[in-house]
Parts: C-alpha cells; structure tokens; sequence
C-alpha cells in the first residue's frame, strides 16, 4: 500500500511516493471493514469520506477535524501541518545530522529549505553522543 501525493497536491510540485509499513496498511483495511458498514455506504474508496460515500472530505476539514479532536483529547491546539515538523524532529533527534533522509521525507526540493528549517533540532542529542563517544573512549 502506498500514500501518494501528486505534483498538484504539493506546494513544491513535487510527486511524493511512500510504501505504508505492512502494519500500518493492515490498521487502514481494519479501519476500511468497521467505518464502511456504519459511516457510510459499502464499497466507497475514500479513506476519509463524506457520510454518504460521494466523495473524499476536503482537505481542510480533514484538519479542522483533528485539530479540534486534539483541542479536545489533549487540551493543545496542535494543527496537521504541525506533524511534520513533529516527524522531523523525531528521525533528527535519533539521527543527528540526517537532513537529507529529512528532505526526502517531507519532500523538499532543496536540501537548504530542511536546513534552514531544522538544523538545531538534534544539538542537545548530538551532544549527548559526543560525550558518550568520548566516554567511552577514556580509559578504564
């Protein structure tokens, strides 16, 4: 199972392509065989559609749905463009240095946009691997 994004859905015009682990594409056909019968009709394609199946729900009120979900569940307002900066931050503070798998990740045209945005965001890991790098090299 794949999440694409065409070159029209993206500010950069840039087609993005990511295969879904088998894990999560087995969470979304779950999801598919409850919400079908219940939500709306049989068969409908749309991972997120309207009540009666006709088409997929518009993007904004995709994100004013799990803002307003999130308001509620955990008292922040965190909105969906914020989960990529999330995403970024989490593979940087593992992966110290990586922009590149950061670029590709969120599909920025150039390198210099990631940095500009995220450079900083591993400091005090990356610290914290030196110290241990020269931790270990001490002697005992």
């Amino acid at each position: 199972m794949f999440l694409v994004f065409q070159e029209f859905e993206v500010k950069n015009r840039r087609r993005l392509e990511f295969e879904l682990p088998r894990h999560v594409a087995a969470m979304i056909d779950r999801h598919l065989q409850k919400r079908s019968p219940t939500l709306c009709p049989a068969g409908t394609p749309w991972l997120f559609p309207l009540r009666d199946g006709s088409r997929h729900m518009a993007p904004t009120d995709l994100s004013a749905r799990i803002r307003t979900r999130l308001k509620r569940e955990l008292g922040a307002e965190i909105n969906a463009h914020l989960f990529r900066h999330f995403a970024a931050m989490i593979w940087l503070e593992a992966n110290p240095g990586q922009y590149e798998v950061v670029r590709r990740l969120l599909g920025h045209a150039a390198l210099s946009r990631t940095l500009d945005l995220y450079a900083g965001f591993e400091a005090g890991t990356a610290t914290r691997l030196f110290s241990e790098l020269v931790a270990r090299s001490r002697p005992r």
